[in-house]
């Protein structure tokens, strides 16, 4: 059911999220990339606007919720063109996660939507039998 498929999708995208805050947020290569539109950005401590990778995947909180936005395509080349540009064997992670969870979970959806379709048809019909036959 729907429930079913939620808690299977927020399992998913934890278990991205500790590879992400593993492979992007804690990669001494990406500390000083900036991501993110930094016009949008609140300023940070130093002044600075825009968030860096670890400001973005450092915790796992913060891993969860950029994963979300890259799951919803929202800004999804502001995220990940400045990692893949620093590190590009990092776009096999980010591709797989888009494809999984973009794709993946919105076939499942639709898959879902048709099967109860499909179902509600199946008893609209049985009724209409058991009428006629009264």
């Amino acid at each position: 059911t729907l429930l079913s498929l939620m808690l299977a999708a927020a399992f998913g995208l934890f278990s991205f999220s500790i590879v992400a805050v593993t492979l992007i947020g804690r990669n001494d290569a990406l500390e000083s990339v900036q991501i993110g539109d930094p016009r949008f950005a609140l300023p940070d401590r130093s002044g600075k606007h825009g968030a860096f990778v670890r400001d973005r995947f450092g915790t796992l909180p913060q891993a969860y919720f950029s994963l979300f936005e890259l799951m919803l395509l929202d800004g999804w080349d502001t995220i990940a063109r400045p990692i893949v540009q620093v590190q590009p064997w990092l776009f096999s992670f980010i591709l797989l996660f888009v494809v999984v969870f973009t794709f993946g979970a919105l076939n499942i959806i639709v898959a879902l939507v048709i099967q109860k379709h499909e179902l509600y048809a199946e008893v609209r019909e049985m009724r209409e039998v058991k009428r006629s036959r009264e």
